[in-house]
């Protein structure tokens, strides 16, 4: 689970416009709190799942109990896909914004103040090499050539991660079903991991960005010093 420690710091060594780092620092605040609203919403469906089993071995004194499980089941997981649809809009946006600001950075190039963009999840699952390309650092001295090299091989780690998650999507079905969290009900028969799978890779994808974006705009302003 991602948490403060992978925001972008805002401090006085980041090379990066204030804009910048307000719009990756509130993106990175909102896949948090989505990420925090699933996890609580798939407790609280293995919880009404374990209520069903109990009820199940009751007997027939438990039908109002089984009737009551199984509502709660059907809900617990309505409201759990919702909050998957939600969290992977909102970590599309945050891997778009992050990799373009991360190639830019990464390549030396001084930033200007780029307005965000809203980046639909079907999108990137169609045009991954135009919304999440692999980012990677240029070397900028000798003495960070390790820390640069380890986060490139970071980097590329989960760049292959999360397309090989976006292939295993695409296979489930339309990639528009997680572009609305009003459509989840009507998702594809047996992909409720794989969009699990997906915001979770999206959100990683952009904090290994915003990581490495950290470290180049970091080097590049210590260089210039």
């Amino acid at each position: 689970m991602s948490g403060s420690e992978d925001l972008l710091p805002l401090d006085s060594h980041l090379d990066l416009p204030q804009p910048v780092k307000a719009a990756l620092l509130d993106m990175g605040l909102a896949c948090v709190a989505a990420e925090l609203a699933l996890a609580q919403a798939r407790l609280l469906e293995r919880q009404a799942t374990a209520a069903a089993e109990r009820a199940d071995v009751s007997g027939p004194e438990a039908f109002y109990q089984r009737q009551y499980a199984g509502d709660l089941v059907d809900s617990a997981i309505g409201y759990a896909d919702r909050l998957t649809v939600a969290y992977t809009m909102a970590s599309a946006t945050y891997a778009s914004y992050a990799a373009t600001v991360g190639a830019e950075a990464g390549a030396g190039r001084r930033l200007g103040a780029a307005d965000p963009v809203s980046v639909l999840p079907s999108q990137i699952l169609g045009q991954p090499q135009r919304y999440v390309p692999l980012i990677q650092l240029a070397p900028h001295n000798d003495v960070e050539t390790e820390l640069i090299d380890d986060h490139n091989q970071q980097l590329a780690e989960d760049h292959r991660s999360l397309h090989d998650v976006m292939a295993g999507v695409l296979e489930a079905g339309p990639a528009t079903v997680y572009d609305d969290p009003s459509q989840s009900a009507h998702r594809p028969a047996g992909s409720v991991s794989l969009i699990t799978q997906l915001p979770e890779a999206l959100h990683r994808y952009a904090t290994t960005c915003v990581s490495a974006i950290g470290l180049a705009t970091r080097q590049r302003r210590d260089g210039q010093a």
